[in-house]
């Protein structure tokens, strides 16, 4: 199970036991997390989009990439097809690559979004009742 919890970062339980697994200290997560490729990836209200994997050699997870935008990260990420999708305070729409957090395309849409909806397509829709609907591949 995965929780957000402000100012404590994101922390992870076991679903069996209820035991905290691990934690991850940012100022104040925004976003609930979302797993693409065996990664966990949420935003954070530091301009950040954080990614952990665990590793396998133990219990914890490690940071396995960020990435920075210019704006607050509050809206909860998708994933599709090996593609983070994550929108910003900064108005764009990021394409990050779910192994390495690698940019791979941005879209400005001119606000912060309100959910980002994986159907094969991904469906943007934003604070001001406007639905953009973006194809991984352009």
């Amino acid at each position: 199970m995965y929780a957000r919890a402000g100012e404590r970062g994101l922390r992870v339980f076991d679903l069996t036991t209820g035991k905290e697994l691990w934690s991850y200290k940012t100022s104040q997560v925004s976003t609930g997390p979302c797993l693409a490729d065996n990664t966990v990836v949420f935003g954070s209200r530091d301009s950040h989009i954080y990614a952990f994997r665990r590793n396998s050699d133990t219990s914890d997870a490690e940071l396995a990439w960020e990435f920075q935008t210019n704006g607050a990260v509050a809206c909860r990420p998708a994933a599709q097809s090996g593609i983070v999708y994550a929108g910003s305070g900064d108005g764009y729409v990021y394409a990050l690559n779910a192994g390495s957090g690698d940019l791979l395309d941005k879209i400005y849409v001119g606000e912060p979004l309100v959910a980002i909806v994986p159907t094969g397509r991904f469906v943007l829709a934003l604070g001001n009742s406007n639905i953009y609907a973006l194809s991984p591949n352009g």
